[in-house]
Order: C-alpha cells, then sequence, then structure tokens
C-alpha cells in the first residue's frame, strides 16, 4: 500500500514540486510516496502502468528486484527492474543514482552494453527501469562454475571478454561517464543463436556517474572492494583509469581464479588496494600466460592512474596486438616510453612457462556480492584506509577455504 507524503519529486534535483516538470531541470517529476516491499513482491500477470506484463522474477538485491516481462503492446520481452526504497531524505542519493542509472545507460548504445528503453513509476510507488532481455551467464557465474572444475579461463578466453567490455567503455568514456563499478557480476555472456562465441554485454552503471559529478559526497567511497582503483578507495574523484584499473583485477581473477586481494574485512581490500604490491600474475596464474598479457594486466593494476592505459581505447588497442600475437612494449601506447617493459612477439597462443600456479581454485569465492554481504559498500574513505591500516598486515591475500 502507497501512502502520499508529498505531492512531487524531482528524482534528479530533489526538490519538490507542484508540478508534472521541474522547473529547475525539465525532468518528469513523481509521486513522493511510502512503499510497502509486499506491494511490489510482483508475481506474473501483474501489469505495471499498463504496458509491462510481468512474467516471472529474474533476481533480487538489497534495494530491489528485476522481473521478466513482455510489453502489453508489442510483445517484446524485456527486463523490468525495480528499486524498492522509500522516497525519504535518507534515500535520496539511492534514488537519484537508479534515475540517473536509467537516463545514462539510456543515451548509450554500443552492442556492448545492455540497453534501456523506459524508467518510471510504478502505481505502488516504485522506481522501475525497463531494459533489454538478456539470457545467457554472468563472467561471475562462469569463473565460479570453471573454479568448481578447479579450472580458470585461459588467456584467450579473457582477452576476448576484456576486449568486448572495452568496446562497451569506450563509448561512456567518450561520453564522459565511469561506470565504477565492473565486476564478474556485471559483464553478461548472452546467447547468440547467429553467433559461435556470446556477445558480452556491460551492466549496471547505477552508480556511473559524469567525471564532474558531486552525485556522492566528498570522500564517500561507493563500489564493490575486491576490484575498485586505489583512489576510489581513497574517496577521490575517479576518471575512466579507474575502470582500467577494475577490469585489470577481472583480468587477474580469470586467470588466477581470484582477484589480486581478498579479505573478509572489505576494509582490509580497500586499504591494500592503495598500499600493497599487487601480488605476481604470473606466480598466481593457474594457465600459460603471454609476456604482453601479464605486461597490460600489470600497466592496468597501476597504483598510480597516471601509469595505466589513459582510457578504454588505448588498453584495448594493446589487449587486441596481445589476441593477434603481435604485442610489442610500443604496443602499451601512450606514457610507455622511459619505462621498462617486457616485450613479446610471436604467433597467436605462444607464451612463456608460467610459474607454480595458486594451489587453491575456490568455487565459493565471488557470487552476486562478490565474497561480501552487500555488493556495494559506502564508507569514510580517510576512516576507512585509517582502520585497516591500524588492523592489517600485509601480505598476499588468499580466497576462502
Amino acid at each position: 500500500m502507497a501512502v502520499a507524503t508529498h505531492a512531487r519529486y524531482c528524482p534528479v534535483c530533489g526538490g519538490d514540486s507542484t508540478e508534472r516538470f521541474c522547473a529547475a531541470d525539465g525532468t518528469a517529476t513523481v509521486l513522493r510516496l511510502t512503499v510497502d516491499p509486499a506491494s511490489v513482491a510482483y508475481e506474473p500477470g501483474h501489469v505495471i502502468e499498463g504496458r509491462y506484463r510481468i512474467t516471472g522474477k529474474i533476481g533480487r538485491g538489497g534495494f530491489g528486484a528485476v522481473f521478466s516481462a513482455i510489453h502489453t503492446g508489442t510483445g517484446q520481452e524485456i527486463a523490468i527492474k525495480v528499486l524498492i526504497v522509500d522516497l525519504s531524505e535518507d534515500n535520496g542519493s539511492i534514488i537519484r543514482r537508479f534515475w540517473q542509472e536509467a537516463q545514462i545507460t539510456a543515451q548509450l548504445r554500443h552492442p556492448n552494453t545492455v540497453r534501456v528503453f523506459d524508467v518510471g513509476q510504478t502505481e505502488e510507488g516504485a522506481f522501475y527501469i525497463a531494459m533489454e532481455r538478456l539470457r545467457g551467464t554472468t563472467l561471475g557465474d562462469l569463473l565460479q562454475d570453471r573454479a568448481a572444475q578447479g579450472e580458470v579461463l585461459v588467456e584467450d578466453e579473457a582477452l576476448d571478454i576484456a576486449i568486448a567490455v572495452l568496446r562497451s567503455l569506450g563509448e561512456a568514456h567518450r561520453a564522459g561517464l565511469v561506470h565504477r563499478d565492473l565486476k564478474p557480476a556485471n559483464v553478461m555472456l548472452c546467447e547468440s543463436p547467429d553467433e559461435d562465441a556470446p556477445i558480452v554485454k556491460v551492466l549496471d552503471f547505477g552508480i556511473a556517474r559524469t567525471q564532474d559529478s558531486s552525485l556522492t559526497r566528498q570522500g564517500a567511497s561507493l563500489g564493490t572492494p575486491a576490484y575498485m582503483s586505489p583512489e576510489q578507495c581513497r574517496g577521490e574523484i575517479v576518471d575512466p583509469r579507474s575502470d582500467i584499473y577494475a577490469l585489470g583485477t577481472i583480468l587477474y581473477r580469470c586467470v588466477c581464479g581470484r582477484p589480486p586481494y581478498f579479505d573478509e574485512n572489505p576494509l582490509s581490500v580497500m586499504f591494500q588496494h592503495t598500499s600493497a604490491p599487487i601480488p605476481e600474475v604470473r606466480r598466481l596464474a593457474r594457465t600459460p600466460l603471454s609476456d604482453g598479457f601479464v605486461t597490460c594486466v600489470q600497466k592496468a593494476l597501476s597504483k598510480q592512474a597516471s601509469d595505466r592505459f589513459g582510457d578504454a581505447r588505448e588498453m584495448r588497442e594493446a589487449l587486441e596486438t596481445v589476441r593477434t600475437g603481435v604485442w610489442t612494449a610500443q604496443s602499451l601506447g601512450r606514457g610507455a616510453e622511459g619505462r621498462t617493459q617486457l616485450a613479446w612477439s610471436g604467433t597467436p597462443g605462444t607464451s612463456a612457462p608460467a610459474e607454480a600456479p595458486h594451489p587453491i581454485a575456490d568455487a565459493r569465492f565471488g557470487g552476486e556480492t562478490d565474497g561480501y554481504d552487500s555488493s556495494v559498500v559506502v564508507a569514510r574513505a580517510e576512516s576507512a584506509v585509517t582502520a585497516a591500516a591500524a588492523a592489517v598486515t600485509i601480505a598476499p591475500a588468499h580466497p576462502r577455504s
């Protein structure tokens, strides 16, 4: 049951309004309602706003759920993402991020990015996003399945996925957007009847923002700790190079079965991102790696953003040379001069011998929350790093046994 507490509300600027459109920014206003979670536990057959008929539930997270649905007019299969929070001051930032996800993702057109078609408010008061219905598995689920068999992705598999992800990020970065929560659970490997390989889709731009956005408060840290860049852990302003770091951690996990850092305490992980050396990828890898792959991962995981690839396009071009077997140090692009790099040039499939692999591939690592109770952690960065510094002994992290 929904109970009105104010007339109308702008989900972008946060101001109250009596009009259908916000006078400040022109956004369609919504009703300020108190939402009963039981009222949005939609069963098959329920129709949202007269045009989206629910056919089932896909999943549920901390702030809402995703349902499968059919458009009552066109018959198109879609996914409906529903946010279940009250329109209160305490939840203002959550609401604004959700609305921003719809606005940002609706502007993106790349085939490797999930498409958003509509955003609105249900009769019960909850917000929803209507988006492309995808079928397949997440990269996180694939990595867990491989780990259950004592396996990881081989280099070429990891490269193919990363290159596709970078094509999606390239469009976002050119638009001045930073994803800020790139992780295996947000990379979908979609079924394709016309392709031998799955189509890669980047999901969940829910905490993405423009580089000059003030949506999150100073010193706040938003993301998933295992995949956050050092500057993100410190609550600093991020740019595309933070996404580059996150993809570096994903590539690391693809071939090692675990990200560079892992601990039951998320603050410990955040501190290690900022201060601990990256465990050598080849030492922990469970599959042969080329020198080009190793060097690209090392560059992506540089502590200083200025030492990483400058943007998604630069990293993609470097990985493509590794994938085709023509990688050299010069493939690293901007910023490569003056630094000693490993060089490798050969035919596809050749690589230097890997060192002894890490003995454990933990099938339980990962999942929807990537090892934590919440996939999004909000913390005061200064206190997070200080607390972690006092409590953590720096050492290569090990997955749970």
